[in-house]
């Protein structure tokens, strides 16, 4: 598949498949939800929280990075210097592709692509399971 066509799979957006376990909108709502992403037992399942609590604005830039940074987890250590300079090309696109949109919606579907990237990787490096 080619690196477009898999960045644009991955660009497409959250599923918004589950609800938000974080169900007050208060003050440490972005605060509660990291917590809740960093407790979640894995990568999908952190970026499912993400993409649940996720506001489609600005916000999502404290919110998205906290589960690709547990994505990361999964993969990070174990790609080689090539692997990691594909990665990082694939993340480059992400910024690219919504480089110069005005809107704090663009600032969301870049963090959210850029967790995609993560969760592919992810995917990639995990091992079966049975």
């Amino acid at each position: 598949m080619r690196k477009t066509a898999l960045l644009a799979l991955l660009c497409a957006g959250p599923a918004w498949a589950l609800d938000c376990p974080v169900k007050d909108h208060g003050p440490d709502y972005i605060d509660r939800v990291n917590r809740a992403i960093k407790a979640a037992p894995g990568c999908e399942q952190g970026a499912e929280i993400a993409e649940s609590c996720a506001f489609g604005a600005s916000g999502d830039l404290d919110i998205a990075p906290v589960a690709e940074r547990k994505c990361g987890l999964d993969f990070w250590q174990k790609l080689s210097a090539a692997d990691k300079q594909v990665y990082n090309g694939l993340q480059a696109k992400c910024d690219a592709k919504y480089k110069g949109w005005d809107g704090t919606m663009y600032l969301s579907a870049n963090a959210f692509c850029r967790l995609g990237v993560a969760r592919l990787y992810s995917s990639l490096y995990r091992p079966v399971e049975d």
